[in-house]
């Protein structure tokens, strides 16, 4: 959301004050649809309900776990601090030019690492070999996890370097085509995109033609933020590159390429469905 922000089509059209209820009320008509689904697989292979002695009562389950709603403290102030409220308060505190200088990017992980400390401190190893021992256990995973980021960016820099943004823009500025044909064209192509990318590598490389495509064809803003976030979404269910897949497989002990047509029809198609309607104005994001 944020490098979409960023960008050059979108920044002089969009704040996040404009976007971030958009964006909410549109990531749940994805999350309704999902509801949707599981309601439906239930019922067809006959799922049972939890057996009650298995099910924490809620007063329980909150004495326990309360603490781990501080790791989202890292995601709510930031956030607050980039709306207006939020940036008049820090302007009175450190002055304008400071709290413009703060970057969400930045804060968000250095402040949920903080939330995650201060939830794990009393599992924290208490020596040097304790910290090493931890240490050694996780750097292979974000070995994989920086490897797929590196080579995400690098083949969106790839495509930007190839002329993919300005051939593109000469493709979609040569389309007359009505609104709903242009943003389901969008939506596939970023759909295409995102399937060996990931979502945010797919936002920088294509994000801004995008959104200029649907607002040429009388978008609204918003829903045409919302309609690119929606389709780049789709990066975790587009087979062949999404991470999720083999880690899901690997976990149920399953072929991932027999996964892969159940989930274009499950989910990559009916969420690219949902981007479009998002941009038609035919499901709501209740914003002007």
């Amino acid at each position: 959301m944020f490098l979409l922000l960023g960008s050059a089509a979108v920044a002089p059209v969009l704040t996040a004050d404009q976007l971030l209820v958009g964006a909410f009320v549109g990531g749940l008509w994805t999350v309704l649809y999902r509801f949707l689904v599981v309601f439906v697989w239930v019922r067809r292979h006959k799922i049972d309900a939890m057996d009650p002695e298995h099910i924490l009562p809620f007063a329980a389950a909150w004495r326990q776990g309360w603490t781990s709603l501080l790791v989202y403290t890292g995601i709510a102030i930031p956030v607050f601090l980039t709306l207006d409220s939020g940036q008049a308060l820090l302007a009175g505190l450190i002055g304008p030019d400071a709290a413009g200088r703060i970057s969400i990017i930045v804060w968000i992980p250095v402040l949920m690492i903080l939330g995650s400390l201060l939830v794990a401190w009393r599992r924290l190893p208490r020596s040097a070999s304790g910290w090493n021992d931890l240490l050694a256990a996780m750097v292979p995973r974000y070995a994989v996890i920086g490897a797929t980021l590196f080579f995400a960016f690098a083949a969106a820099a790839s495509l930007g370097e190839l002329g993919l943004v300005e051939q593109l823009s000469a493709l979609m500025n040569g389309i007359d085509a009505p609104q709903f044909v242009i943003a389901a064209l969008v939506g596939l192509l970023i759909v295409v995109v995102s399937a060996p990318l990931t979502g945010t590598a797919t936002v920088a490389a294509v994000g801004g033609v995008s959104f200029s495509a649907l607002l040429a064809v009388g978008v609204n803003p918003v829903a045409a933020a919302v309609a690119i976030l929606i389709f780049a979404s789709t990066e975790g269910a587009s087979p062949p590159g999404a991470a999720p897949i083999y880690i899901a497989s690997g976990i149920a002990g399953v072929d991932p390429a027999r996964l892969f047509l159940r989930l274009i029809v499950w989910f990559v198609l009916p969420i690219l469905l949902i981007g479009v309607l998002v941009a038609t104005g035919l499901l709501p994001l209740f914003v002007v």
